[in-house]
């Protein structure tokens, strides 16, 4: 009982300080709000690292694939920059999305 209720605890405190990380581009100042950097430290950077790790896999996977249809730079782009950019590259509490890839 006691651990699933730190799991709650966990997950609403995480909501909670990632809450305006979603919110709309437009409302997206230079200066991120401490909150927002909890989020991010403790929420969205943990799971970018769990989709950085399936999707190279994934890639690794279709790598023979795309190797024969000559795709294989276009796939490691879309799959594993781009998760790895969210995770390790971007700003603490920014929403940014790669550009120029």
């Amino acid at each position: 009982m006691k651990r699933i209720s730190l799991f709650l605890i966990i997950l609403l405190v995480g909501i909670f300080c990632s809450q305006s990380l979603w919110a709309a581009e437009d409302e997206y100042s230079e200066a991120p709000a401490p909150w927002e950097i909890v989020g991010d430290i403790l929420w969205l950077r943990p799971i970018g690292f769990i989709g950085t790790v399936i999707s190279g896999a994934a890639y690794a996977v279709s790598f023979p694939v795309t190797m024969q249809n000559k795709e294989s730079q276009e796939t490691m782009d879309s799959l594993v920059r781009d998760y790895s950019y969210f995770t390790f590259e971007r700003p603490l509490g920014g929403t940014q999305v790669r550009q120029g890839k």
